[in-house]
Parts: C-alpha cells; structure tokens; sequence
C-alpha cells in the first residue's frame, strides 16, 4: 500500500512560490486552451522534467476551479483525456468552473468530473507515468 502526503495551507501562492524555489514542479488541473493532457506530458518532458522532480498537484474547487494567478505559478496545466466538446477530442478538468456541462451532440459524453474523482484519476495517471519514464 502506498501512502501519499496531503496538506493544506492558508496561502497557496507563497506556498507554491517557495515549493518552486525548492525544485517541485507543480501542476494544475484545468481546463483550457493551454491544458495538456497528463499523458503527454512523457513526451515533452525533455522540455519541463517533471517527471523528475517531486511534484505538487493542485485541484481546484467544484465550480470555480482554480485562480489564475495560481494557474500562472503552475508548470503545466493538466486535463484527464476523455470526451469530445465542440468537435474536438477534449478532457475532463478537474473541479474547474469553466468545465461545466455543455450540451452535446454526443449523448453520454461527461465534460467535468468531480474534484475527487478527478484527483483520483491524476495522481493514479502520475504514478503510472512516473512508472513509465523509469522503464525507458
């Protein structure tokens, strides 16, 4: 059984602006036209080395999602690959207000999963691509 540390602090932006002076690289769960799939981030990590480093994951909260002025102390945005909105292949965000169903034409599509769930999702998919960069 693994076990993983949680915390949580009453200033985010100093925490994460020390945490990034220290070597973390950290991560946020958004939605947007800069979100990259978690998956892809193997592929470019020669660019970030994120997956080299400790890594900090930030969810934001059910339906407002996270502040931009946390957005820009991130390293990268990251969404759960999933569903298709507007005709293109899109994800599944993290708590991020902008997420919010839309109508679809494909009837069982989920734009927005719940926080938990996509924290669940992200830190499983981190694990798993830790994994990865290990092995090759």
């Amino acid at each position: 059984m693994e076990v993983m540390e949680v915390h949580s602090t009453p200033s985010m932006i100093r925490f994460l602006t020390s945490a990034k002076e220290e070597g973390w690289k950290v991560l946020g769960a958004a939605l947007g036209d800069d979100s990259v799939p978690l998956d892809s981030l193997l592929a470019r990590d020669n660019e970030l080395k994120v997956l080299d480093s400790s890594i900090i994951l930030v969810l934001g909260s059910e339906g407002r999602g996270l502040r931009t002025i946390i957005k820009n102390l991130c390293d990268a945005l990251v969404v759960i690959q999933g569903t298709n909105i507007g005709g293109r292949e899109q994800i599944m965000g993290g708590g991020d207000g902008e997420d919010q169903q839309q109508q679809s034409s494909n009837k069982g599509n989920v734009d927005s999963l719940n926080v938990s769930a996509s924290g669940a999702v992200l830190l499983y998919m981190l694990k798993f691509l830790q994994g990865q960069k290990l092995s090759s």
